[in-house]
């Protein structure tokens, strides 16, 4: 049957009962996306009870105003239904048991057949006109009536009674508070006499029956398409309603949006998929919408009740208890002891006294629905890359639906006033962080294009909004995750370009980078975030590209086109007509590497670009005296343009303690920003970071240098072995083989620090193996004997005291621990063929245990665990994975492997991303939730400055090289834009090195000295340095006479341009060359010389440069733009503009001025009319 025939068999809908949100997918706003194999969403928490359900099984609907009203959970009143539409509402129902009670399948139901009579005989009082008082409908007899129809199994008794469900949601005229048993504790015909006298289950609302009822219908891909699609509808009009009060919640809510999701998933027909999809959309938005944060903001401010606090540092921002550690198995389990304290009724109390109950619920069902939507797409795919396989889509739904989720309800997640109820009040946003982690651990490193996309789109909404609320989390997922992938050699060329499409968002927003720079760069227990971003961008635009005219023109082409795969300021579509069958994107007409080369040269630009609007953004209204002197601006007062900020709101930790206003906004408006963002605090610390960082090098190198100067720096407390140990521990950076080297060391001074170093580890409750494993993780083993020794000695000490009833002497530990090392050698290493069997194991350890052997089984356990996990760097293994050198996932393909279709490539990638994850989950295992809460938001213009001064050498390797290579238009005038900015910032906080540095990348740009090379780009080289000299002239310093000298070549190319001998006007920069030309010729011309030496002489290599440079000529093509009347007036520019430079500037200028004046003169030589340009501008300007 058709789609266009299952809707035609649908019975028509009157206008004013069509439920609420009944869209087609074509028109309907879409947010969700994928979907599980499973597609379980969990609805194990009981219904959430809403007042007390009405003892009658009676709804009295009201027909005139003078009747009292019967109360009704909803809102809207029962009574504003006219007795027209009531009336026509119990036509309509009993029209449909009419019908079905006529079907000859009926007779086969005889429960369902009396269920519907007895139903049908409570309506025969509508027939008869009554006195204008109170029309009843029993609700009860009612429901039970269609949900016999719909337990029925006959297909046409499910359509009628499921649309006639939504029909009567839709007019509201059901009691839905009711209580009513569950079906099979029904009285029926076919109740077992046997069950009389057991106390029945108890009873259900009559809503959370309607629901379960209308799931029932649908019993996965067999069930007819027009059942699914009603049922649909009937779950949409339990759910959707227009007031902020509803009936459903909790574990109905769940169920009825699981089983929307699963019609979604394993429907066969595309257009009720689209609408499930539509309609799961319209009920997540529903959710949401109905917490009210700025009602709940006002009545906070207006609430005289205190909040609990306990637990919650700052008043404001809850950091959960360090009893609680986020671990791997809390990360497998999400948290079962939170989810119980969440799912069970008695703790939905409310979190507040100013939460009412309606909004405690429905701050519980959206966390509900959230939590369940992280747990299905963190689901593992079991190698699935299909995109139409149910496994992807239902991953990609559950993917899309939290990105919506977060986009359009990002004000709720920052509100520390949105508290779930059940997990001691904790904020919505940090609810959800461990199951957003997980989600987005788990797919981050995804082989399938859409699902890595979405899920980096997630990670930008996290990056750009709640980077506060995650700051621990972010730098785990760059640097274990997203920077690993994108040096992968396995990875797609699509993962490389879109993650640095996302760093370039980052890139572009500069209260990002200024915070990541102060929470991360800035402190010695994060990574270094930017300049790790900075790296990799100066190594990506570092890579020699060669590309043909016609692959550029297919990039500058692909400028043009979408990168994403879906579009994500909508919902897409993800129906299976929808979907394509494959991710692959098709094959780049242009190398990848050039595409990353020219993004990444874009976001470095984009980089500088932000940091000087930020800078001159407070610059333009102050001096950089005055604004950066102390009295910082509130962030509020520099929120106003959009040149420099995201669309975020400024936030920190800090700042929420103090939140007492009605809005969010005031979240950054905080007047503690002072107090914590002080421009020396973060100077001294990113100074004391590279100092430990310094020191980590040293010890790398020179291990006992290292620590001396550690002690020194103050990085290690004293010369104690305890310190020295705890150092060695602790800090990250340290080569693992230089602390096993030194830790081994005979010396007495080593040994001490080896021993204090061991019992600094917890082995208690550890097999022996899984203790190796720990104690093998924080250095490797040198490979002398007698160290290994000490080392096992001292392990085996240690672990004995720890486990004492394990062994029955130390000495036992240590054989067997060193038997473990050996045997893992054996196992593991390629270079011994013959493998020790477990017997030589055994007999390798009989009699160590006080003359008795160990427990055969013991020992079986031992070999088969090493046998099958070896003991190794887990570090060295993850880096060997990413660097390529792992050994190859692909066997040797044979020449007849005709049918070997395996993508071994992506085989490889996906063990590796695999690995990846497991790596992330390990590292959230260690994140100590009480660790670092504080979040620094970025208020100071002196930000900059330190950054700058930190990666300005980046910055300039990066830029310089592309303009030499390549001369197109579009890389030189990137990489004179970032040289620019670059001038800008230096000169603006007086870098002297670095815009000197950046001054003479220009004149090198500019290559005046080859005359014949000059390109186009060179002359916008020259136009950059000029406005540059205009634009910055009270900064340059002594890079005035750089400018000078080029501006005085300038001027001769001009003259020469225009006709004037090249003899009388002398290049100032070539009086030494000018000099040596002179003597070179008054050589030749010398008649000393006879005639034979004079033609027979060979001219030295300098001689034949300084007659080569002589000679050049400039292209007329070039000398029409040195000509150009823009040159022109830059120049112009240059010596009126003077005047207005600051006392200090205006010395500087006139000083080079002379400098080169004098210059000029003295390469005119002996001339009779020697150059004064210079000269005569210094004296105009002496004038001025």
């Amino acid at each position: 049957m058709t789609d266009d025939a299952v809707e035609q068999t649908v019975p028509a809908i009157p206008e004013e009962a069509e439920f609420k949100g009944s869209q087609s997918p074509g028109t309907v706003d879409i947010s969700s996306n994928n979907a599980t194999d499973t597609a379980k969403v969990e609805d194990n928490t009981p219904p959430a009870s809403v007042g007390n359900g009405i003892p009658s099984t009676m709804a009295t609907i009201t027909v005139n105003n003078s009747t009292e009203k019967t109360s009704h959970v909803r809102n809207a009143s029962i009574g504003s239904v006219t007795s027209a539409n009531i009336r026509s509402v119990v036509l309509f129902v009993k029209s449909t048991l009419e019908s079905i009670l006529k079907s000859k399948d009926l007779k086969k139901l005889t429960s369902c057949q009396k269920d519907i009579e007895r139903t049908l005989k409570s309506f025969e009082e509508f027939s008869e006109p009554n006195n204008g008082g109170p029309i009843e409908m029993d609700s009860l007899l009612v429901f039970e009536a269609l949900r016999s129809c719909c337990r029925s199994k006959v297909v046409d008794f499910q359509i009628k009674a499921l649309d006639c469900l939504a029909k009567l949601f839709s007019f509201q005229a059901l009691n839905e508070s009711l209580l009513v048993n569950p079906p099979n504790s029904m009285a029926s015909n076919d109740q077992n006499p046997e069950n009389v006298g057991i106390t029945p289950p108890p009873k259900l609302k009559l809503i959370d029956a309607v629901i379960d009822t209308i799931c029932d219908c649908f019993e996965g891909e067999n069930t007819d398409s027009r059942v699914e699609l009603q049922v649909v509808r009937g779950l949409a009009s339990c759910t959707l309603t227009d007031e902020q009060t509803s009936c459903v919640h909790g574990a109905s809510l769940l169920k009825a949006i699981r089983q929307i999701y699963n019609i979604f998933i394993f429907s066969l027909h595309s257009s009720n998929q689209g609408i499930a999809q539509a309609t799961l959309t319209q009920i997540v938005t529903t959710v949401f919408s109905k917490i009210d944060v700025k009602t709940l903001n006002q009545q906070r401010s207006l609430s005289t009740v205190s909040l609990k606090t306990t637990g919650v540092p700052n008043g404001g921002t809850f950091t959960p208890s360090s009893e609680h550690p986020l671990t791997l198995q809390n990360l497998d389990t999400l948290n079962d002891e939170n989810e119980r304290l969440v799912d069970e009724e008695e703790n939905i109390q409310k979190p507040n006294d100013f939460i009412t109950d309606e909004q405690a619920l429905t701050i519980k069902d959206a966390f509900l629905l959230f939590r369940a939507m992280a747990k299905i797409s963190a689901k593992p795919l079991e190698d699935s890359l299909d995109m139409r396989s149910h496994a992807v889509r239902s991953k990609l739904l559950s993917l899309h639906t939290l990105h919506s989720i977060l986009k359009d309800n990002i004000e709720i997640f920052l509100s520390p006033n949105v508290r779930v109820p059940g997990i001691d009040q904790t904020s919505l946003v940090y609810a959800i962080n461990q199951y957003l982690c997980l989600s987005l651990a788990r797919n981050a490193a995804s082989p399938i294009a859409p699902v890595y996309e979405i899920t980096l789109e997630i990670m930008w909404l996290i990056v750009s909004n709640l980077r506060s609320e995650f700051k621990r989390e972010i730098p785990v997922f760059l640097t274990d995750i997203y920077f690993p992938i994108s040096e992968l050699k396995t990875s797609t060329n699509h993962q490389k370009r879109y993650f640095l499409s996302i760093i370039q968002r980052v890139c572009n927003d500069p209260r990002t980078l200024i915070e990541f720079y102060l929470n991360y760069d800035c402190d010695s227990h994060m990574p270094n975030v930017v300049e790790l971003i900075v790296n990799y961008l100066t190594k990506l635009a570092l890579t020699r590209v060669e590309i043909t005219p016609s692959q550029r023109a297919y990039y500058n082409e692909s400028l043009n086109k979408p990168l994403a795969t879906f579009i994500y300021n909508q919902v897409p579509l993800l129906s299976i007509s929808n979907v394509p069958s494959s991710s692959d994107s098709a094959q780049l007409q242009f190398p990848v590497d050039y595409a990353l080369k020219q993004t990444a040269l874009t976001c470095m630009v984009a980089f500088l670009t932000s940091l000087s609007s930020w800078a001159h953004k407070a610059l333009n209204s102050n001096s950089i005296n005055s604004a950066t002197s102390g009295q910082t601006k509130a962030l509020s007062q520099r929120a106003d343009s959009t040149s420099f900020l995201s669309t975020n709101r400024p936030r920190s930790t800090s700042a929420l303690s103090s939140l007492s206003n009605t809005d969010i906004n005031s979240v950054s408006e905080s007047a503690g920003n002072e107090e914590i963002d002080d421009p020396l605090q973060f100077e001294n610390a990113k100074l004391r970071k590279t100092e430990l960082l310094n020191c980590v090098k040293l010890f790398n190198y020179k291990t006992k240098k290292g620590i001396a100067e550690s002690i020194k720096k103050g990085f290690i407390e004293d010369d104690s072995n305890a310190a020295i140990a705890k150092f060695l521990l602790n800090t990250d950076g340290l080569d693992l083989s230089a602390v096993g080297e030194y830790l081994g060391e005979g010396d007495e001074k080593n040994i001490a620090i080896m021993h204090a170093f061991v019992d600094q580890f917890e082995f208690t409750n550890l097999s022996i193996v899984s203790a190796l494993r720990l104690f093998l993780q924080k250095f490797r083993l040198p490979g002398e004997g007698q160290k290994i020794d000490r080392f096992m000695l001292k392990f085996a000490e240690r672990f004995v005291d720890q486990n004492p009833s394990f062994f029955s002497k130390a000495d036992t530990a240590y054989v067997l621990s060193y038997s473990i090392i050996l045997l893992n050698t054996d196992l593991h290493s390629s270079q011994i063929k013959k493998k020790m069997t477990f017997e030589e194991f055994i007999q390798n350890n009989s009699g160590i245990d006080n003359g008795k052997d160990l427990p055969k089984e013991f020992m079986q356990q031992i070999y088969d665990e090493i046998s099958n996990n070896e003991i190794k760097l887990l570090s060295e293994q993850h880096q060997a994975m990413i660097s390529g050198d792992a050994p190859a996932l692909a066997p040797q393909q044979s020449s007849f492997g005709f049918f070997n279709g395996k993508d071994y490539e992506r085989e490889a990638y996906i063990q590796v991303s695999k690995e990846i994850s497991s790596k992330t989950e390990l590292v959230f295992k260690n994140l100590s939730k009480n660790k670092d809460t504080v979040y620094y938001a970025a208020s100071h213009v002196e930000h900059v400055k330190s950054i700058f001064e930190t990666l300005w050498m980046p910055f300039l390797a990066a830029l310089t090289p592309p303009f030499k290579e390549y001369n197109d238009i579009e890389t030189s005038e990137l990489c004179l834009k970032g040289i620019k900015t670059s001038i800008k910032i230096a000169a603006t906080f007086g870098i002297d090195f670095a815009r000197a540095s950046f001054v003479g990348a220009l004149i090198q740009f500019a290559n005046l000295q080859n005359l014949e090379e000059i390109k186009i780009k060179n002359v916008h080289a020259i136009i950059t340095l000029l406005e540059i000299a205009v634009s910055e002239g009270n900064y340059m310093k002594d890079s005035w006479k750089d400018i000078l000298v080029i501006v005085s070549q300038v001027e001769r190319l001009q003259l020469i341009s225009k006709g004037i001998d090249r003899e009388t006007v002398p290049d100032v920069a070539q009086a030494r060359l000018a000099n040596h030309r002179s003597s070179f010729e008054s050589t030749r011309s010398s008649t000393n010389q006879n005639f034979f030496d004079r033609w027979t002489r060979k001219a030295t290599p300098v001689e034949i440069a300084q007659e080569k440079h002589y000679n050049q000529t400039l292209s007329p093509n070039i000398s029409k733009f040195i000509t150009s009347s823009e040159l022109v007036v830059l120049i112009d520019k240059i010596f009126t503009n003077s005047s207005a430079l600051s006392g200090s500037a205006i010395v500087d200028f006139i000083e080079a001025l002379t400098e080169v004046s004098f210059e000029e003169i003295e390469s005119s030589q002996d001339a009779k009319t020697p150059r004064m340009f210079s000269l005569q501008k210094n004296g105009r300007c002496v004038l001025l």
